[in-house]
């Protein structure tokens, strides 16, 4: 038996044999036990839910579990209530106590259960809504949502401001409020915007109170701005809205005119507000009848045409809206100009060469007018030693109106006329300079305008970008207008159109056009029937320089020697800037023993300077550029490597494969004769009958394959050809020039190797193998139209199997496929050469001299065809005596089948 087991039972008998009972303690003390344990109970509860929140964010600077102080506050109550039962029951004569002692933990259970209360107000949900709302782009939606979440926010702070404890408050504050107002915040823009134009719409304010429309839409101006920034559905979705419900604001805002004022004898310019809501019977114009009238997108300026001119030095009433004014329209010449480069059709009644007088471009009759006398005179040179008297009507090389002649015979490429205008009045004699003017047949229309140069005036520059600054002005200085093969480029004679005026405005006499405030706009040139879109954006940025542009990253110098590059500073769009060569961009060498550097003052449209890099010693050196401040430009260096190897040891060939305008002088100077573009390949491969020749680039290497001498003179070298057959390459094969040779096609298919060899050192060679093709322009397949066996007696031919254009002539044929592609269409001639497919060249919808066929369409039979013909022009009858297969053929000009489609005739 163990000791403690012993001494229990020795226990035991010793109270046995004394007598002594146990005796429970008395009910009321057992109670009042119970109620103590129930407060206790409570009151631990709660200052434990209390101090989870009130702790936690005052001591750890966080917020607790959101689930873990729900259950302790939620026990807390429930303890709390267990309590006051107990003190009912069992409290007795002590309730009073009991109750004030329970009591005392109320103030932390509220301030426990106010906690709770403000994160039960859940911001989530309603973020959420908004969140989907704003993703669909749903404006109302998006309003309602956003309505939402503010009145939750709202319900929110109300709550915390309940909540004891400012780190609790804070905290709270921060996790929720903040975010959730962030939110409605970034929308509050489009909130605001649309609550405008939603009353406006809703409440009908254009037609029923204008003025309250006006004031609502200026109230969110500058929002409706802020929103073309944001690319969202929402915003886009809105700002299309404003637009919608602005343009019909402005089309009910009567026009106001402010001045008149005339531009021309017969054109007057009208200034106001609205002004695009200005009609002809609006405005009249003593002795003279209005033509038409058009307003400047911005309705801030309007052109009114005259029926017929103005005379000079006349008081003239004009009348517009109901307010007069009066106008006189002066001429006095102080210098005249005409324009240079001017272009004009051969055929064209009714042209007149206008005359610049001190900026106004204005006719013979209208300086008549003013009292002077005009003389214009056309000359074939531009020595003006021989007259022309094919330009001006009436067969003189004289005019008095400036009247060109409308049957000019001009060569295809157009004649060149050397024009001067001589103007007198009294003592007064003003002459212009003599200018160079084009004629050309303008009936074979541009096809496309596949390029415009953007010429910024402001700032003499040819812009790389589409950038302008607010108030800068720009202009097209040249279109590459493509008419088939041939290219051609223009100054003037196309027209500009600015999709909004308010952003880029033109002046329509000039076709300048000005950058008036932020924003893009599209700028369309017209020149014939074709069009060319360009967009053009303005900021309010001025330009910085912050990077360089150079012709060549890496340059091998001879010691001793130098060599040159070209170098651009640009500013943040990429366009070119003027600069002090030296001072404003330097070029520094990382080590001036081996290499340094001088930069020049940019020149050209391009703002091109040289930079010429000196061999001081062997090595290598790499040059950085940086600005007055030695403020690095960009990341763009020059690698300059100097060497004591100055020895011609190999040549470098390569196809040009830019053909500029500068380069194309040249080609032509080496040929000797007028090439375009388009005849110069840009590849290693040329045709006879399309781009015949090609330019390959000569450079000079030494023995480490370093550039030592980037255009070889044409006196240095010799060049021998080595064809596969006779008559691959033409009879003078090629054209040597300094750092070029050009190449051309002869009659024959076939390849040609062209070898290059220093006359110096016959040990210098190097050879370049050219292709020459026989492929020109074909025919190598085509789509057909869906066509069904016919069920009754009907005639086929080419137009139930191709696409087609009807014309007068010959019609256009679409759905083709070309072994090249051409800007012109592809006609089926339907009288001479019938049935043959060609190349629309001269536009006359003809088939004559001077096209390209590029196949031909025909029919083939199977079986039993009773009215069969091959000429899918005229076609055939189909009848029911037919069992058989008609096969619609698309051909090459080699008559090779190139797609067919059969059709079972048997009904």
């Amino acid at each position: 038996m163990s000791k403690k087991k012993a001494i229990k039972i020795a226990t035991a008998s010793a109270i046995a044999l004394t007598g002594a009972v146990a005796v429970a303690q008395p009910q009321a003390d057992a109670a009042t036990n119970s109620v103590d344990k129930a407060i206790t109970k409570a009151t631990t509860q709660v200052n434990k839910a209390f101090n989870l929140y009130y702790n936690t964010t005052k001591k750890s600077n966080k917020l607790p579990s959101g689930s873990a102080i729900r259950k302790e506050v939620k026990l807390a109550e429930q303890y709390y209530a267990a309590a006051q039962k107990e003190i009912a029951k069992n409290g007795g004569s002590k309730k009073a106590s009991y109750t004030k002692k329970l009591e005392a933990s109320k103030t932390s259970l509220n301030r426990a259960k106010n906690y709770v209360a403000a994160i039960s107000v859940t911001l989530k949900a309603s973020r959420t809504d908004l969140d989907k709302a704003i993703a669909s782009g749903k404006q109302g939606t998006v309003a309602s949502k956003h309505a939402a979440l503010e009145k939750k926010i709202a319900e929110f702070e109300k709550a915390v401001a309940k909540v004891f404890g400012p780190d609790a408050r804070r905290l709270l504050t921060k996790t929720y409020t903040t975010p959730a107002k962030a939110e409605a915040a970034a929308v509050a823009t489009e909130v605001k915007v649309y609550a405008a134009y939603k009353e406006i719409e809703s409440k009908k304010l254009i037609t029923t109170d204008l003025e309250k429309a006006g004031k609502l839409i200026e109230s969110v101006k500058a929002d409706v701005e802020k929103l073309k920034a944001k690319n969202t559905t929402l915003a886009k979705n809105l700002v299309k809205a404003a637009e919608k419900n602005n343009k019909a604001y402005e089309a009910a805002l009567p026009a106001v005119v402010t001045a008149v004022s005339a531009t021309n004898a017969s054109t007057l310019t009208l200034t106001g507000t609205s002004l695009n809501n200005l009609k002809v019977e609006d405005i009249t114009v003593a002795g003279n009848t209005v033509k038409s009238v058009s307003a400047a997108a911005d309705g801030k300026s309007a052109t009114v045409t005259l029926e017929n001119s103005l005379n000079v030095d006349v008081a003239t009433k004009v009348t517009a809206k109901g307010k007069d004014f009066e106008v006189t329209y002066k001429v006095t010449a102080t210098g005249v100009t005409l324009t240079d480069g001017a272009t004009y059709d051969d055929d064209t009644a009714k042209q007149f060469i206008k005359v610049n007088v001190d900026g106004r471009a204005l006719t013979a009759s209208e300086l008549i007018t003013a009292g002077y006398d005009v003389k214009f005179e056309a000359f074939s040179n531009k020595a003006a030693t021989t007259q022309d008297t094919t330009f001006f009507k009436g067969g003189l090389n004289t005019s008095s109106t400036g009247e060109l002649s409308d049957a000019i015979a001009v060569p295809t490429e157009g004649k060149d006329i050397y024009v001067k205008v001589t103007v007198t009045k009294g003592a007064q004699v003003l002459t212009s300079p003599l200018v160079k003017v084009k004629v050309i047949n303008k009936d074979l229309a541009a096809n496309t305008i596949s390029a415009a140069t953007l010429y910024n005036t402001t700032n003499s520059v040819e812009q790389s970008s589409s950038t302008l600054k607010t108030g800068e002005k720009a202009k097209f200085s040249e279109i590459e207008v493509k008419s088939g093969s041939r290219v051609d480029y223009y100054n003037q004679d196309f027209v500009v159109k600015s999709s909004d005026e308010s952003i880029v405005s033109v002046n329509k006499v000039t076709n300048e056009f000005e950058a008036q405030g932020p924003g893009t706009a599209t700028l369309t040139v017209t020149f014939g029937g074709a069009t060319y879109t360009k967009t053009i954006t303005v900021k309010n940025e001025k330009r910085e320089a912050t990077s360089v542009k150079v012709s060549k990253t890496t340059v091998a110098a001879v010691k001793g020697g130098t060599v040159t590059a070209k170098v651009q500073l640009l500013d943040q769009y990429g366009d070119p800037m003027t600069f002090v060569g030296g001072t404003d961009l330097k070029a520094v060498s990382s080590n001036n023993t081996v290499a340094t550097a001088t930069v020049g003052n940019p020149s050209g449209a391009k703002l091109e300077a040289e930079i010429q890099i000196s061999g001081v010693d062997t090595g290598s050196a790499l040059f950085t550029f940086r600005d007055n401040a030695n403020a690095k430009l960009g990341t763009t260096s020059l690698a300059a490597t100097v060497t004591e190897n100055g020895t011609l040891s190999q040549y470098t060939v390569a196809v040009d494969n830019d053909i500029t305008s500068t380069d194309l002088t040249a080609i032509n100077t080496a040929v000797g004769k007028t090439l375009v573009k388009e005849q110069i390949s840009t590849d290693a491969t040329i045709d006879i009958k399309d781009d015949s020749y090609v330019k390959l680039s000569l450079k000079g290497l030494n023995s480490a394959g370093q550039e030592i001498d980037a255009k070889p003179a044409a006196s240095s070298y010799t060049v021998t050809t080595n064809v596969s057959a006779a008559g691959v390459l033409a009879a003078t094969p090629t054209f040597s020039a300094d750092g070029f040779i050009v190449v051309e096609a002869g009659t024959k298919a076939g390849t040609a190797t062209i070898t290059v060899t220093n006359k110096a050192d016959g040990k210098v060679v190097k050879t370049f193998q050219v292709t020459v093709t026989d492929i020109g322009n074909n025919v190598t397949g085509a789509t057909f139209k869906n066509i069904t066996a016919p069920t009754y007696e009907t005639t086929l031919n080419y137009e139930d199997f191709l696409s087609y254009t009807e014309s007068s002539k010959d019609p256009i044929i679409t759905g083709l496929t070309l072994s090249k592609s051409t800007t012109q269409p592809v006609r089926l001639a339907l009288t001479t050469g019938a049935g043959d497919l060609y190349i629309d060249k001269d536009g006359d919808a003809v088939y004559d001299a001077g096209e390209i066929k590029v196949g031909s369409v025909a029919f083939g039979n199977a079986g039993t065809i009773t009215n069969f013909t091959t000429n899918a022009v005229t076609g055939f009858k189909v009848t029911t005596a037919d069992d058989g297969t008609v096969i619609f053929k698309v051909l090459n000009s080699e008559d090779e089948v190139v797609a067919s489609k059969a059709l079972t005739i048997n009904f």
